[in-house]
């Protein structure tokens, strides 16, 4: 990264990244948000580190977008349970069967990944683009989220 920010600066370019808006902890997906809440992180510090040059940061969060990703992750996840000695799946089972019915709902409201192209070429042809953009499903959301306390967000999502 340090390598083509001078190139960026003398091009008078940008950086755009695309990310869930994955800030809130969501039981059972801690292995993919761990990688976008990283990503949001970067983002996130560029954002400060770059200021002074004036070079646009921009993070566009992508809340569920309508991908093969959640059936395929449902999938795999019922056959690794099949796997799973008695005694583990009878600690999970019911957590991740509530999860999986949560999932199924919100999986029917996902959204077109054309509405995330359409934000991204809004972004790169903005002549000054907005630091952040929220597209998709429940992204809004996720950004009020980010603004409360911890400990109420884990509160709430616990109850899911």
């Amino acid at each position: 990264l340090q390598a083509f920010l001078p190139l960026i600066r003398e091009a008078h370019g940008r950086i755009l990244w695309i990310a869930t808006p994955s800030l809130i902890p969501i039981p059972y997906v801690s292995s993919i948000h761990a990688c976008d809440f990283a990503q949001n992180c970067l983002a996130r510090t560029l954002q400060i580190e770059l200021g002074p040059w004036k070079i646009p940061n921009i993070l566009i969060r992508c809340g569920g977008m309508d991908t093969p990703s959640p059936a395929k992750n449902a999938l795999e996840l019922e056959n690794s349970m099949k796997e799973w000695p008695k005694e583990r799946l009878n600690l999970y089972k019911e957590a991740l069967i509530k999860n999986q019915e949560s999932l199924s709902k919100f999986d029917k409201k996902r959204t077109d990944p054309k509405k995330a192209a359409e934000t991204v070429f809004k972004a790169l042809c903005a002549k000054n683009p907005k630091s952040r953009y929220q597209v998709g499903h429940l992204s809004k959301s996720a950004a009020f989220f980010e603004c409360l306390p911890q400990a109420l967000v884990d509160h709430i999502m616990s109850g899911r």
